[in-house]
């Protein structure tokens, strides 16, 4: 018994050294535990359950060496079981922290310990600089809108704080340097592994101008090296020296337009003083504090706000003034901004006299009836060239006239309804204008005499006699005259009136036509004017033309084409001809006008067709040429369309090109280069008759460009439409 108790008793004490009976048994723990790069801090020991360590940013993973308390333990890390007696695990690594979770479990599960090991793999950092050249002045640069970096000359240069790898940089210019105009290249990026050095900041000496009609403030400039800002209260804008300079109205360009010291609405429209008036009008109508005699016009945002996209400045005097009004802007007149305009513009162009307008006298006319205008009383006192721009002030309510040649010295147009018609008349001397109205008054025709009949023109040296029957109730009668045949035409002579029905005009060209119309007047205004007639003034005894040669003949399918070289002093030409041959004067003819060509078509193929021509004038008509001929024949294919849908797909070291057959081509031909823009002159495959075809043996990231052409025994086709791809290892998507 004794035994038997000493043996309970010694069982006893190795369970209580082992701690099972031990109540306040702690939780199971960790005996060791140690880490493959960098260090445990603090230092290791069972009783601490948090740890950090730092690794350089190039460690990818870490490995974890520990072992538990008791073999019958369980250790997981991050979730994954790991041998409990010296066991190791490899922990992959972000970025920045990276938290470890070590739990070790009794093999009941009852008990458990929770240890974190927080690992920070570094970020590093790296420095943006650059170069800075044409430097005159200083200059402060940014990056990310800080940092500030004051530049004195050129060279290279480095912010102070760098930037975390994977993290963006922005370098702009704060501060631009005195007279010139800084651009940032390559300012921008994301910081991938190394330091920035290519960053260049570029200056160049600037020119600055004034925006004038009255000093403009606020309006949006934009110049070609790429800077926008607004003018400002000075009207001042500032470009780099060489730039071409738009302004803008909303989303409306004016220009672009060379930078000048001055640039007014007439830079902006040079061949249009009425588009450059109506911006006048326009501007000087968004003056936002509506002082129009202070000398500044401030540019009224709320108002630009208005405006449409696509604005048309050489709208009509009136069209425009009432397309603003729509809006809400109500115009200023045409006249007073162009007033106001001309005296701003002689403070910085002085010793220029500006041009005087004249639109001629009042007219009354019928209704339906063609006006014509003429600005040729129009003068400049300092010799200037002048320029016209026609419009109309106003219309009867309903009339859709048009003026004609509204850019030349003399307009005309239809007075389709009775009523009122105002005409401006803006002469441009290049740098102001002037400025006229003419008021042509349309009636029903009651009262207006009637339009001559019966009017010849007889042609005799020098001269042209015209004779018309005489118009009931007329007082006298206008003539209107010109050399092309067209009323309408700008190079037209009016006068009047004359009280006679025949008069002669003397002096004129030999062998030119003279073409002629007369109107009739009374008291009631003028009529509607005759039916035109010409006449041909020749010198006594005139020789009759020269025989036309270089006669040919052009057969096509069912049509002869005739060409002949021109002849000296013929007004027209005639072909005669038969299927005979032989062909005189007394054959078929055809009237070629003053044309030195003919197509006579409807004919027979097969059959031969014989042709002679003769030049005729004033005098008559001259010698028939020497005899050509032409058989007809029926036309040959086509000449195929150019190819559609073509697609470019490509692959490693080669493309992959397709399109769409196109009817009657036989052949098909891809052209080819690596820089865009493939004509007939660069290097080709023939595809034969297939419409899918491979070139191969590229280079892999080099884009290539294709057009392909079909072909047929009638010729090849123009060249479709340019497409490319990009040979890579790695395929890419076609264009």
């Amino acid at each position: 018994m004794a035994v038997f108790t000493r043996i309970v008793l010694l069982a006893l004490v190795f369970l209580s050294g082992c701690n099972w009976l031990d109540s306040d048994t702690p939780a199971t723990n960790l005996a060791d535990l140690s880490i493959s790069v960098g260090q445990l801090e603090p230092a290791f020991s069972s009783s601490t359950l948090a740890y950090t360590a730092t690794v350089p940013g190039d460690t990818d993973s870490v490995t974890l060496t520990l072992s538990a308390s008791y073999t019958s333990d369980t250790v997981t890390v991050n979730g994954t079981s790991v041998d409990s007696m010296s066991g190791s695990i490899s922990v992959p690594l972000n970025p920045g922290a990276n938290t470890i979770t070590i739990v070790v479990s009794s093999a009941d599960e009852a008990r458990t310990q929770t240890y974190t090991v927080v690992v920070t793999r570094t970020v590093p950092a790296y420095s943006v600089g650059g170069t800075v050249s044409g430097l005159a002045a200083e200059l402060t640069l940014q990056n990310n809108a800080g940092d500030d970096l004051l530049i004195a000359a050129d060279g290279a240069f480095e912010f102070a704080t760098p930037v975390t790898d994977g993290g963006d940089y922005a370098v702009t210019v704060s501060t631009q340097p005195a007279g010139q105009m800084c651009v940032v290249t390559n300012g921008a990026g994301t910081i991938a592994g190394a330091d920035v050095t290519d960053v260049a900041v570029d200056c160049v000496d600037t020119v600055a101008g004034l925006f004038v009609d009255d000093l403009v403030e606020g309006l949006v400039y934009w110049c070609s090296s790429g800077a926008w800002s607004e003018t400002t209260a000075e009207g001042l804008f500032t470009c780099t020296q060489g730039d071409e300079i738009s302004f803008w109205l909303g989303s409306n360009e004016l220009g672009p337009v060379a930078t000048s010291s001055i640039i007014s609405p007439h830079n902006l429209f040079p061949d249009d003083s009425l588009a450059a008036l109506n911006l006048a009008r326009l501007l000087q109508s968004l003056d936002s504090d509506q002082l129009p005699d202070n000398g500044v016009i401030v540019i009224d945002d709320t108002l630009v706000a208005l405006l449409p996209q696509g604005l048309d400045f050489s709208l009509p005097e009136n069209e425009f003034e009432q397309a603003m009004s729509a809006l809400g802007i109500s115009l200023v007149s045409l006249d007073v901004a162009r007033q106001n305009l001309n005296e701003v513009i002689a403070q910085y162009v002085p010793g220029n006299t500006a041009p005087i307008a004249e639109a001629g006298s009042d007219q009354t006319v019928a209704a339906g009836s063609t006006v014509t205008l003429n600005g040729s009383g129009s003068s400049d006192a300092d010799g200037d060239g002048l320029s016209y721009r026609w419009t109309f002030v106003s219309r009867p309510a309903g009339s859709s006239a048009q003026l004609l040649s509204p850019f030349t010295i003399g307009s005309s147009f239809i007075a389709d309804l009775a009523g009122s018609y105002v005409i401006g008349l803006i002469v441009f001397d290049g740098t102001v204008t002037g400025y006229d109205t003419v008021v042509v008054t349309a009636n029903d025709g009651a009262g207006l005499p009637a339009a001559p009949q019966g009017l010849q023109a007889v042609a005799g040296d020098a001269r042209v006699t015209l004779s018309w029957t005489p118009v009931d109730g007329a007082t006298g009668y206008m003539i209107l005259s010109n050399t092309t045949g067209n009323v309408t035409d700008p190079g037209w002579v009016r006068t009047g009136p004359y009280t006679g029905t025949t008069i002669t005009f003397g002096e004129l060209t030999n062998g030119t036509t003279y073409y002629y119309w007369v109107s009739a007047v009374n008291a009631s205004g003028e009529g509607p004017m005759s039916a035109g007639v010409s006449a041909t003034p020749e010198a006594p005894g005139a020789n009759l033309p020269a025989m036309p040669d270089g006669v040919q003949a052009i057969a096509g399918d069912s049509l002869v084409t005739i060409n002949w070289n021109p002849v000296s002093g013929a007004t027209s030409y005639t072909v005669y001809w038969n299927t005979t041959g032989g062909v005189d004067n007394s054959d078929a003819s055809l009237a070629a006008g003053s044309s030195t060509g003919f197509t006579h078509s409807g004919l027979t193929n097969g059959t031969a067709y014989y042709y002679r021509v003769a030049a005729s004038n004033a005098s008559g008509e001259g010698p028939l040429s020497a005899e050509s001929s032409a058989t007809p024949v029926a036309a040959g294919p086509a000449v195929p369309g150019a190819p559609v849908g073509l697609l470019a797909t490509a692959g490693d070291g080669e493309v992959a090109l397709s399109w769409t057959a196109v009817s009657g081509a036989t052949s098909y031909t891809v052209y080819w280069n690596t820089t865009g823009g493939v004509s007939t002159s660069d290097a080709y495959l023939d595809a034969g008759s297939a419409i899918l075809i491979s070139h191969t043996g590229l280079t892999n990231d080099t884009r290539y460009y294709y057009r392909v052409s079909a072909s047929n025994d009638a010729g090849e086709s123009t060249l479709s439409s340019e497409v490319s791809a990009y040979p890579s290892a790695v395929p890419m998507p076609p264009d």
